[in-house]
């Protein structure tokens, strides 16, 4: 019998949830994409991950930030669709110093980003910036359940300076 397979993409959604995000004293993401699953080869675990920067004004002390994850599903709920199945997926987030697994709604706080001033450019120069990193893992039990189809879902992520 071969696997079903299942293909799916995740979009994300970032919002600098602060006043001042567009000057030298708020936030910068850089480099923050969709992360497509792939297709599922029917053994293991379904994972992705997206590199990316976070700097912090210097306005703001010491370039920390909050983080926060919700999803498209009830209760902010972390799914992937199909229109009409849902597929339940795990986020991880990791500032560099180590990835913290994340519930629906709950802030991260005291995450390490990049200093950011004007006429610098933290998160350029040859992926040095580069620190970041959300990680996606549907597990293998919830892929076998599901019908073999195209999967879509989003992860919202708020990003607040310290």
């Amino acid at each position: 019998m071969h696997p079903r397979r299942v293909a799916a993409l995740l979009a994300v959604a970032a919002g600098l949830a602060a006043p001042s995000a567009t000057g030298a004293g708020g936030v910068a993401i850089v480099g923050l994409d969709g992360v497509d699953l792939g297709r599922w080869s029917g053994r293991g675990d379904l994972t992705g991950s997206d590199a990316h920067c976070v700097a912090v004004g210097s306005g703001h002390g010491s370039p920390h930030f909050h983080l926060r994850a919700s999803g498209d599903g009830p209760g902010g709920r972390f799914e992937l669709t199909d229109g009409v199945t849902a597929l339940p997926f795990e986020v991880r987030y990791d500032d560099g110093g180590g990835a913290k697994w994340l519930d629906p709604d709950e802030t991260l706080s005291h995450l390490e980003g990049h200093r950011r001033t004007r006429g610098q450019r933290p998160c350029a120069a040859g992926g040095r910036g580069v620190q970041q990193r959300l990680e996606i893992r549907v597990r293998a039990g919830d892929l076998a359940r599901a019908p073999a189809g195209r999967f879509r879902g989003r992860v919202h992520l708020t990003v607040l300076p310290e």
